[in-house]
């Protein structure tokens, strides 16, 4: 239900519905939805808020840089804090290029640390994590780099990130006799304060986790939990000991949402063949899982990318290319114990070819490529989560990590594009990349670019559609661009590159729908007027409304910023809430300049993905003036009486106005406030402001000017102020009036 309860005061707001009425507020059709957002908004890693963390990276050759690279279609301010150590700095986007922000490891990192050094014990570190936020959706890329190692990862938002997570990681080859310490690790950072986070250990039987309270994680059922309660933007570092030591398998519940990032000081993958490399990614939160997933080779490989599989349930069914494949007794837990698959995606004797994996139930798969030593192919490890399809995209949005001329671009750059052919196999028209370039986004189609459909996946599923899915490789010619691809049919795109010694590798967009819950209503919303008009007091209310196992919670609530125009968030804050936990979200707006034309599409997105927009537009029928009916007092001798001139109050338009809460002011007049007096006066009795103002009605009133003041020229503003009760909603000096005091005479 809407209420509508409008108080019409100085001025009149007229929103179209239909005909004229007084408020407009239309909930618009999915359909008209999708057309009217921007499928950048629609992207599941574009935000305004992200957590990021690094972990402790080998620097011993003093070279070593975290740097988080952001883009965005708008111009918008992007704040980054670390609160820990005190330390803001704020940049401005320029729209459709690559900004940077460049951290110092022992800013970014918790602490430094050599490969023959062990990690400190798992703590909490306060207020540690890297906070950015902007005030337009931005994306957010993550790469470390230092002389000879490095890597990547696509930063969620803070409204895509979950409670539960499995982590993925890999083992270090290495004994723990202190000679060595290539140690997996995870982080996790909370989004909001009174977090309670529970960690359950996976990993294999020798793995076990020192603590800073002196106890110790192990494998024994009795002693490999571990609590904590968190504030927004701690960060609880987590790494690895014991025998070849894994985190894999480890289970991270918390009571909010949390952001999980998981990798190794410097990985051998597969195991023991090098050469390793610094991993690193962020993990999706069970929620965001699905049960199809396609798995495409890296290019130039002669052998087929390590993969880890693991089950949101227990008891979950894995196929391959369409055949019963292997079976998941529990989710996470220990390798080799039926809570983890790790092997190639394809054995060593079938060559590199594209698989399909699905399942009956959500699963997650990383793909891991291999280091030179497998094949002698040129390319350093890299961890990458994989997305199901059903969080495949029909548009996406990317950027290479590097700006233009910057020693940390990675001179070779790749996308594995995965996307239905058409019925012959070919790649269809509608498929189409752009590059930014020369202001503007360079569409080609891609059969055009490369008429090479590339390899095909096998899937049972599809061969009646008689259309399968492909797997192609791009190569992105300029090192440091932004770039977009799509086309009708939903598609994944993974980037991923190299450099000397180093490597990188991520998923270039994803979708982060929760598939949980069986969410398929949008929200609602609830609004009233306040104010006068001047602004709307509402609530967004997930549905279904009495359904929570069904109801999946809000997710993102934001003034879409491509068509919304002087409104603004009460205070101008977003409204704060916890994104899909809470169900019911408070949200003020206000009119900015309330003489001016506003229009305001407030959406909300619930977690299932599901979107519901309203529609405000705000007319300003208030378009006032004041004359002068004489001139100004000039020349007045201070030895004579007061003087009384007259001024006219006119409404230029075609239409009444309520004027109850209309003040005739001048600036220097109100002596409570101690403001200098300037000598004018006006004559409230003179004008009557309780009737209403008529359509091109002039209605004058008087100010008189005393000129025993003193000897001098005073000048004043004169304009109106609207008023709601003790609220002061709007002021606006109009005109100015000048008299000329002499003496003598």
């Amino acid at each position: 239900m809407k209420f509508l309860n409008i108080l019409f005061s100085t001025i009149i707001i007229l929103m179209v519905f239909i005909t004229a009425s007084n408020v407009y507020a239309e909930p618009m059709t999915k359909d008209q939805v999708n057309a009217m957002m921007s499928k950048f908004l629609e992207s599941g890693n574009a935000g305004k808020e992200f957590l990021i963390t690094a972990h402790p990276i080998w620097s011993e050759y003093g070279y070593e840089r975290l740097i988080i690279y952001i883009s965005s279609p708008y111009k918008t301010n992007v704040k980054l804090t670390i609160p820990g150590l005190k330390q803001t700095e704020t940049k401005s986007t320029i729209p459709n290029d690559i900004i940077e922000f460049s951290l110092s490891g022992s800013d970014a990192d918790m602490y430094a640390k050599t490969d023959r050094e062990a990690p400190q014990p798992a703590q909490v570190w306060k207020e540690r994590g890297v906070l950015i936020e902007s005030e337009a959706p931005i994306l957010c890329y993550v790469v470390f780099r230092t002389s000879y190692t490095g890597e990547g990862y696509l930063a969620l938002p803070k409204h895509a990130l979950g409670k539960r997570y499995i982590v993925s990681a890999y083992a270090d080859p290495t004994l723990d006799d202190g000679i060595q310490y290539l140690n997996s690790f995870t982080s996790i950072i909370a989004a909001y304060d009174s977090t309670k986070v529970e960690f359950t250990l996976g990993g294999s039987d020798n793995t076990y986790v020192l603590q800073k309270n002196g106890e110790t994680l192990s494998g024994d059922s009795m002693s490999n939990h571990s609590e904590q309660t968190m504030n927004k933007g701690d960060v609880w570092l987590i790494p690895s000991m014991g025998d070849y030591n894994d985190l894999s398998g480890s289970v991270v519940q918390a009571s909010k949402p949390v952001a999980v990032i998981s990798g190794n000081y410097c990985a051998y993958i597969p195991f023991a063949i090098g050469g390793c490399d610094y991993t690193i990614e962020q993990e999706l939160p069970v929620k965001s899982w699905g049960t199809k997933y396609h798995i495409a080779p890296i290019i130039k490989r002669t052998k087929a990318s390590m993969i880890k599989v693991y089950a949101a349930e227990e008891n979950t069914q894995l196929y391959k290319n369409g055949e019963e494949w292997e079976f998941l007794t529990k989710s996470g837990g220990k390798e080799n114990q039926g809570g983890i698959i790790h092997e190639r995606a394809v054995h060593e004797n079938e060559g590199v070819q594209p698989v399909t994996v699905s399942s009956d139930k959500a699963i997650n798969i990383t793909q891991y490529n291999t280091g030179y030593s497998d094949d002698k192919v040129i390319s350093d490890p890299f961890q990458m989560v994989l997305i199901p399809v059903e969080q495949y995209q029909t548009e996406i949005e990317f950027i290479t990590p590097g700006v233009s001329n910057s020693q940390d671009i990675y001179r070779e750059n790749y996308i594995n594009l995965i996307y239905l052919a058409t019925e012959d196999g070919t790649i269809p028209e509608d498929l189409e990349f752009a590059h930014y370039q020369t202001n503007e986004y360079k569409w080609q189609k891609i059969a055009d670019m490369e008429g090479d459909a590339g390899l095909k996946f096998a899937d049972s599923e599809l061969d009646e559609s008689g259309r399968y899915y492909y797997s192609k490789i791009l190569t992105l010619k300029d090192p440091a661009g932004v770039f977009r691809i799509r086309g009708k049919d939903p598609f994944a795109a993974y980037a991923y590159g190299f450099e000397d010694y180093t490597s990188y590798g991520y998923p270039a967009s994803l979708g982060s729908r929760n598939f949980a819950v069986s969410d398929t209503m949008a929200p609602r919303i609830e609004f009233e007027s306040k104010f006068s008009g001047m602004s709307i007091s509402g609530k967004v209310i997930d549905e279904p409304e009495f359904d929570p196992e069904n109801r999946s919670n809000l997710r993102y609530l934001y003034l879409d910023p491509e068509n919304s125009y002087n409104y603004q968030w009460k205070e101008n804050k977003d409204p704060d809430f916890i994104s899909s936990v809470d169900s019911v979200v408070n949200w003020d707006l206000e009119v900015i300049n309330p003489f001016k034309q506003a229009e305001a599409f407030v959406v909300c997105i619930d977690d299932a993905g599901n979107s519901h927009v309203e529609h405000f537009q705000y007319y300003s029928t208030a378009d006032l003036s004041i004359r002068k009916n004489s001139d100004d007092w000039s020349y007045i001798c201070r030895s004579m009486e007061p003087e009384t001139k007259s001024f006219s109050l006119i409404n230029n338009q075609d239409m009444d106005i309520y004027t109850d809460n209309l003040k005739i002011k001048l600036k220097f007049k109100d002596l409570a406030e101690k403001k200098k007096y300037h000598g004018f006066n006006i004559d409230t009795a003179s004008i009557d402001l309780t009737s209403t103002l008529l359509a091109n009605e002039e209605r004058n009133f008087q100010i008189t000017f005393d000129p025993s003041i003193g000897k001098g020229r005073f000048v004043d503003s004169l304009g109106i102020e609207i008023t709601n009760g003790d609220v002061k909603i709007y002021s606006e000096y109009l005109i100015k009036v000048r008299a000329d005091v002499v003496n003598p005479c």
